[in-house]
């Protein structure tokens, strides 16, 4: 059996934890509360008017209740829920608390407009905190369970995947995988080199550098248009996601597996039921109405129970027999109603009881043996899960993770040696130097006519770093320092090429967005081994652009911890890359 994140978990700690408040419980909470004055108040089902003025009271009582929990959350402890649970002592104040607050605006608010009720306000107050309170209880555990079962299938379906990908990264498809994504970038980059191949022939037959001032800009173009935006695309490649947690599966599960919970139906319904019936009937007659109501629950729900345990296989018959079985009492005890006060049984009454009452029948089941229904969720899910789902979302993944390596290679080295390549075109038409030009868009046609390869990993750190600032050379003078104690790590490949990368995206920011003409590269150890690299620069500092694809780069290979600040002379990133993990 798989052992859930929360399997161990105590009553009091789930009760006190996450779904104690949360947007997801009110919006269910208030729609059973809609429900319920809709089942309990004659009033509200008698005339258009009635039902409107109990409307407006159920919206009051929902904006007081959700002001109610807002503040809640803002104060400690119940701020800090997700860290340190509540305890159970306060979670039952403020649940008896929020419940007769509830009561007392439903109770005044009647009063106020003179509305006809079917319960006293110190009736109606304890009543919501009984069986209100019992509700969002068991409707917190629900929650709490769902969250629960969502996190085990991703783990279930995560380690299932990651298995499976270990055995696709050992096979040729994972390789033929990255072939086809290159080819496809290829064939893109395709019509770029034929539109470089002729601003090439029309430099061949200008007669100054200065006439060719769109064939530079054209070249800027293409590198930070055209090739960004197919670096773009590619980033956003997505693998498949799991499939979801679905309400309907809880409901299926529930209906195959769980059994009736007579007494909690029985207390609810008395709960439920008994102050309006007085109030309508009387009380000889409504003590009547409930207990032969109380009866039929407890001997319907008995008797399934008892066949469902004898017939295991036909568990989901015999618990919709059971369920029909209770609703169409529904249909007699009207006419009685009608009989004994006229109006008090119609159409609407009916209807809201029934579903009502299927809305209890399932809830009181579905939390009534959590253990029975994590099982069941579980094997569900395992039957559910099968080798071809596995095989897709690995698939899917493996293409997902060759799509940004190619988009790193895009936006880093390709892109930065075409900006470097549109820079000096720039620069050249400035002195009218054409031998200059022809060079800077020759070597931007290498660069675009080469294939989309693998890049090799880097033997260290400091030849990452040279590699990389050899790219920009030509048009800023970079000093680089590599502190001593970096040589005397142990190199990591991956480490390396993410330091580079670093480099690479602050000196493409620094000459093109910053137009520095000096900028310092350092690199130093930090605690546990990880790298700090920081690049600064005598330019007009950090743009004020929205993030993008630099910005995800950099979250990627730092984990969010870097920082771009504005200097006295510049600009200065500082990026932190984090030890290699240890297998």
């Amino acid at each position: 059996m798989l052992v859930g994140p929360d399997s161990r978990l105590s009553l009091s700690t789930r009760l006190g934890g996450r779904w104690l408040i949360s947007r997801t419980g009110f919006i269910i909470f208030v729609a059973g509360l809609t429900l319920s004055v809709f089942v309990g108040e004659p009033s509200a089902t008698a005339t258009a008017g009635g039902a409107a003025a109990w409307f407006l009271l159920t919206v009051a009582a929902a904006c007081a209740f959700g002001g109610y929990l807002i503040v809640l959350d803002r104060i400690e402890p119940f701020r800090s829920r997700r860290t340190a649970p509540v305890p159970l002592w306060l979670v039952l104040v403020a649940t008896a608390a929020g419940t007769a607050g509830i009561g007392l605006v439903y109770g005044l608010g009647a009063a106020l407009i003179d509305l006809p009720v079917a319960q006293g306000l110190l009736v109606r107050v304890l009543g919501l905190i009984c069986v209100g309170g019992a509700i969002g209880l068991g409707l917190i555990l629900l929650l709490d369970e769902l969250d629960r079962v969502r996190r085990t299938r991703q783990a279930l379906i995560e380690r299932r995947v990651s298995a499976e990908l270990a055995t696709l990264q050992q096979q040729l498809l994972l390789q033929e995988l990255r072939n086809e994504l290159r080819r496809g970038v290829d064939r893109e980059l395709t019509d770029m080199r034929a539109d470089l191949s002729g601003r090439l022939a029309l430099v061949e037959t200008s007669v100054t550098a200065r006439d060719l001032a769109p064939v530079a800009e054209s070249l800027r173009l293409v590198a930070v248009e055209s090739v960004r935006e197919l670096s773009a695309r590619l980033w956003t490649e997505a693998a498949q996601v799991y499939p979801r947690t679905r309400l309907r599966r809880v409901v299926v599960n529930t209906v195959r597996h769980e059994p009736f919970q007579p007494l909690a139906l029985v207390v609810l319904h008395v709960l439920g039921s008994a102050p309006s019936n007085v109030s309508v009937f009387g009380g000889a007659v409504a003590a009547t109405m409930i207990a032969i109501s109380a009866l039929l629950i407890f001997g319907i729900c008995t008797a399934a129970n008892a066949l469902m345990r004898r017939r295991p296989a036909a568990h989901a018959r015999i618990f919709i027999g059971g369920i029909i079985a209770l609703e169409i009492f529904v249909i007699p005890t009207a006419i009685w109603r009608d009989q004994q006060v006229p109006g008090s049984g119609s159409v609407t009454w009916v209807v809201t009881q029934i579903v009502a009452g299927v809305i209890v029948i399932l809830l009181t089941s579905g939390i009534g043996s959590w253990q029975h229904l994590r099982d069941a969720l579980d094997r569900s899910f395992l039957a559910d899960l099968d080798h071809g789902q596995v095989q897709a979302v690995a698939r899917s993944r493996a293409v997902a993770d060759v799509a940004r390596d190619l988009s790193r290679h895009l936006h880093g080295t390709l892109q930065t040696r075409l900006v470097a390549c549109a820079m000096v075109s720039e620069r050249a038409v400035e002195s009218g130097d054409v031998e200059q030009l022809k060079e800077a868009l020759g070597e931007a046609q290498r660069v675009l006519g080469s294939e989309v390869r693998e890049q090799p990993a880097s033997q260290g750190v400091r030849e990452e770093v040279l590699q990389r600032v050899a790219l920009w050379e030509e048009l800023c003078e970079v000093t680089v320092r590599v502190a001593p104690d970096v040589e005397g790590l142990t190199q990591d490949a991956d480490q390396s090429e993410r330091v580079g990368r670093i480099v690479e995206e602050g000196l493409a920011n620094a000459i093109r967005h910053g137009d520095a003409e000096r900028i310092l590269v350092a690199i130093a150890v930090a605690d546990g081994g990880a790298l700090v690299v920081v690049v600064e620069d005598d330019g007009d500092g950090p743009a004020d652009s929205s993030p993008g694809l630099g910005t995800a780069f950099l979250d990627e290979v730092t984990h969010g911890n870097w920082t771009l600040t504005r200097t006295d002379d510049g600009a200065r990133l500082e990026a932190r890359v984090p030890a290699p993990a240890v297998s």
